[in-house]
């Protein structure tokens, strides 16, 4: 890339206004994380040329990589206005949707983007996430299969599979599945979380509180996987340290809470509260009375303000323990 912008920068030398020359730059730009050099070049095209068609590609990019997903989304509306059937286009919409948690409008992009190009191994993977999401594990699995037929090696396409293997209750292909993945992207937070996840509901605690701190040593404040190694210290009889993730997760989602009351994103809330409830219920669902799981699962609907279904587990909590003070201050 720094070759690239060199000769980039001798061409505008004798061009200063090229559009073309300029949209490259402001796209070598953002692959070298110079952002604002990107979005200073891409912005001179378009306010000469509004719905010049790579510009607005390039820079819905920049906003994406810096997690502007709402700004993305305006560029790449406008760019499907000029190519409505833009397969590329509808995949990374789609794809924006899908991390905003919109996930209707995802679905309907990459169904719309998998009939223009229906062996998309991308697309295929995103579409596959986004059933997960709605639980629709048989039609994510489905599309998994197939995006991994296309590209055997893709990380984050074993990393899905593997995650609903697990959640199937197929626990040596999810090992095999994350294994491989982990093989590709050893240091990808996500994928050792559901490792740690599935050595736990393989009640291989020793791995799995292995994994889930070297997830935690990479993303320190994931809720989700904070949750999950305090469910593991407290069934090692680690208490102490099973009461620091807990106070912490729950510090962690109030500040999240009190930062988007204040204009803050709220779609990394959702997401992150989606995760730990489906944890959450399912380790209701194999143990009715988990007093971790209600006492956490309780703490969240209060801080939600759901304070109907917080009562009903806190309720039940005091049921067996009649004396705790922490409960009875929740309640």
């Amino acid at each position: 890339y720094e070759e690239s912008l060199a000769d980039l920068n001798k061409s505008l030398k004798i061009n200063r206004n090229s559009r073309w020359t300029l949209c490259i730059r402001g796209a070598t730009y953002c692959m070298l994380e110079r952002y604002e050099e990107s979005f200073a070049d891409l912005n001179k095209v378009l306010e000469v040329a509004p719905n010049h068609a790579n510009a607005l590609k390039y820079r819905s990019n920049t906003y994406r990589m810096l997690r502007r997903y709402e700004e993305s989304l305006v560029d790449l509306n406008k760019l499907l206005e000029i190519e409505p059937n833009n397969a590329e286009t509808l995949r990374i919409r789609g794809d924006i949707c899908f991390k905003l948690t919109k996930y209707e409008e995802s679905l309907a992009d990459l169904n719309k983007s998998l009939k223009v190009e229906p062996n998309n191994a991308e697309a295929l993977r995103i579409r596959g996430e986004i059933y997960f999401q709605l639980k629709k594990y048989e039609e994510s699995l489905a599309d998994l299969n197939k995006s991994l037929e296309i590209k055997p090696n893709n990380a984050e396409a074993l990393k899905s599979r593997g995650k609903i293997y697990s959640m199937l209750k197929r626990y040596e292909e999810s090992l095999i599945n994350l294994n491989k993945s982990l093989e590709i992207e050893p240091n990808n937070a996500e994928t050792l979380k559901i490792r740690g996840e599935t050595y736990f509901r393989l009640n291989k605690y020793e791995e799995s509180l292995a994994d889930l701190n070297e997830s935690l040593k990479i993303n320190p404040n994931k809720i989700s996987t904070l949750s999950r190694r305090g469910a593991t210290s407290h069934m090692m009889n680690r208490y102490e340290e099973y009461l620091a993730d807990l106070n912490k997760l729950l510090k962690i989602f109030q500040d999240m809470i009190r930062e988007s009351k204040h204009g803050g994103k709220t779609y990394h809330i959702v997401r992150e509260y989606e995760d730990l409830m489906e944890y959450l219920n399912e380790s209701l669902s194999i143990e009715p009375n988990d007093k971790f799981a209600l006492k956490n699962r309780g703490a969240i609907h209060h801080i939600m303000g759901r304070y109907k279904e917080s009562l009903i587990d806190l309720n039940k909590l005091l049921e067996t323990d009649n004396y705790r003070m922490d409960l009875l201050q929740y309640r």
